[in-house]
């Protein structure tokens, strides 16, 4: 008996809105009576969407233990960087010190990835310093002018590229 197929609209549906796809279906295939293949360029379409979508939810635990494995394994502020190193470390300084550096040392970068220096004086953020980490352990550092109106009560957080805050220092300007 000869095989007879028809054309049939039919809409599917992925998650990402449907897909109109044209299907033939068989009525007789040789695959055995009563079964229905579905041929087209809308099924290799839906296909291939899927397979696409389980590789990016298969990648994203990968991407995401990476950036949660970076840890500040030390963080100090200081009046110098020397020799890739802080220098005049303090939690203290004079309402004239001018410019104060953040010196962080960062383990489990699994790769090349980012960190912000975010300074903040009381309540107010006064930057947000992107640095750039190239793998374990990094040292970097950021700095800020401080003029003397600014005294008060400051705090560096250390945050990872997706913003979760990895550690903070503080420290006091004209205490």
């Amino acid at each position: 008996m000869a095989a007879t197929s028809q054309d049939r609209r039919r809409s599917f549906s992925c998650g990402l809105g449907a897909i109109d796809a044209t299907r033939t279906a068989f009525t007789d295939p040789p695959s055995g009576p009563g079964r229905v293949l579905y041929e087209g360029t809308a099924m290799k379409t839906l296909t291939t969407s899927v397979i696409a979508i389980a590789l990016v939810v298969l990648m994203l635990p990968h991407a995401a233990s990476a950036q949660s494995a970076l840890t500040v394994s030390e963080l100090s502020v200081a009046t110098n960087v020397v020799d890739r190193m802080p220098s005049g470390v303090a939690t203290t300084f004079r309402a004239d010190v001018e410019r104060v550096y953040a010196w962080s040392l960062v383990e489990g970068a699994a790769g090349e990835t980012t960190l912000h220096h975010v300074w903040i004086q009381g309540d107010v953020e006064r930057a947000d310093l992107e640095l750039r980490v190239g793998g374990s352990p990094w040292r970097t550092w950021s700095n800020k002018a401080i003029p003397p109106e600014w005294s008060g009560n400051w705090r560096v957080e250390v945050r990872d590229a997706n913003g979760a805050v990895l550690d903070t220092v503080r420290f006091t300007v004209g205490g």
